[in-house]
C-alpha cells in the first residue's frame, strides 16, 4: 500500500521486509521493478517537516539495486542497469519474446519445452544464430489451474527474426503455448 502512492500523514519510518525478493525471479526487469518499489516505499517516510527513516531487510545488501535504492541514486542505478541489459542482450538493446508452455503433466510440459528449445536451436543454427534461446526454465508461478508452466525466452536484434523462428515450430507443439512479444 505504501509503494502504491497512498499518503499516510505522520509516517516517519518505513520498514521493507525481503527487499531483494523480486531480484530472484527470472525476468530481465526484476532489478528495475525492485528499484522502483524500494524508492517509492522509501519516499513515503518523513514527508514535509518530519525527518524519515527507512530500514530494509535484504539477503543481498551489496547488490547494486539495493545499494542504489538505499542512496536514492537514480543515475547510478540507470547506468548499471543499462550496462547489465546491454551485456546480456536484453531490451532495449535487443527485442524479446517469451514462450510459456503449459500442460497438466509436469513430465509432458518439460518434454514439450525441451522439444521447442531444440527446434528453435536447430532453426537458429541454420540461420546464423539470429536468435538467442534462453531456457527452458520453470515459470515464476509453477502451476496454475492444474497446469504446469515452463518458459523459454528468445532475444534477437529485431522481432522479424524472432517471429520467423517461432513460425517454424510444428503445430503439435503450439497447443498449450502462449507467446508474449516484448514481455514485461
Amino acid at each position: 500500500m505504501v509503494a502504491k502512492g497512498h499518503d499516510f500523514p505522520g509516517v516517519s519510518a518505513v520498514g521493507i521486509l525481503s527487499a531483494d525478493s523480486l531480484l530472484n525471479i527470472p525476468a530481465y526487469w526484476a532489478g528495475e521493478r525492485t528499484f522502483q518499489l524500494l524508492t517509492q516505499a522509501a519516499g513515503r517516510a518523513g514527508r514535509g517537516d518530519i525527518p524519515g527513516r527507512v530500514i530494509m531487510q535484504t539477503y543481498a545488501p551489496d547488490h547494486y539495486v539495493i545499494q542504489c535504492a538505499a542512496r536514492q541514486d537514480y543515475r547510478a542505478f540507470y547506468d548499471q542497469e543499462v550496462q547489465f541489459r546491454k551485456e546480456l542482450g536484453y531490451p532495449p538493446f535487443q527485442e524479446m519474446a517469451k514462450i510459456l508452455i503449459q500442460d497438466e503433466s509436469e513430465e509432458q510440459v518439460w518434454r514439450k519445452a525441451n522439444d521447442v528449445a531444440a527446434a528453435l536451436n536447430c532453426w537458429n543454427q541454420d540461420h546464423g544464430d539470429e536468435v538467442a534461446v534462453i531456457g527452458p526454465y520453470e515459470d515464476v508461478i509453477k502451476k496454475i489451474r492444474n497446469k504446469y508452466r515452463v518458459v523459454l525466452s528468445l532475444t534477437g536484434k529485431d522481432l522479424t527474426a524472432i517471429k520467423k523462428a517461432m513460425q517454424h515450430l510444428p503445430a503439435c507443439w503450439q497447443t498449450g503455448v502462449i507467446i508474449d512479444i516484448d514481455p514485461m
